[in-house]
């Protein structure tokens, strides 16, 4: 692992461990028990969006909160994990419909095996925003489009 990959770690596991801390301080200040697990998912959510945080951890950290998922935390976090990429392949296609941009059959049925799950994750935020319907795979989401690209 060079210098910056090492960073990247660090800062990871400390804004992970920053959000443990707001969890737990939020319990310890009164917030009810069963609000503090959305709050942390929410945080969760967010480190999984900018990248902080993977799929994969984000499942199995939710599978040790999780009620039902006490029996079998494994399969659950699977479960999830499977259920996240999913719901995040059908949002890309949504967004841009909703945009009145045609999303050719052979972009949605690639979307429903794509393997990173990393970019799953930020597929739809850079549906919005990108000028053409390749955008979300390989364009610049800086870029805003015009209406019906």
């Amino acid at each position: 692992m060079d210098g910056s990959q090492e960073d990247e770690a660090r800062d990871a596991r400390s804004e992970l461990l920053g959000l443990c801390r707001f969890t737990a301080l939020g319990l310890a200040r009164g917030v009810p028990r069963e609000k503090a697990p959305a709050d942390f998912h929410n945080g969760l959510e967010d480190l999984g969006r900018r990248g902080v945080v993977s799929l994969d951890d984000m499942a199995r950290a939710r599978a040790r909160m999780a009620p039902d998922a006490r029996e079998h935390p494994t399969q659950w976090a699977k479960g999830f994990a499977e259920g996240y990429r999913s719901a995040r392949a059908a949002a890309v296609p949504q967004v841009l419909d909703a945009r009145e941009a045609a999303v050719p059959a052979a972009a949605r049925r690639a979307l429903a095996v794509y393997p990173d799950a990393a970019a799953l994750i930020r597929f739809p935020g850079r549906a919005g925003t990108v000028a053409d319907v390749a955008g979300p795979f390989t364009g610049d989401p800086s870029r805003r489009p015009s209406r019906g690209s």
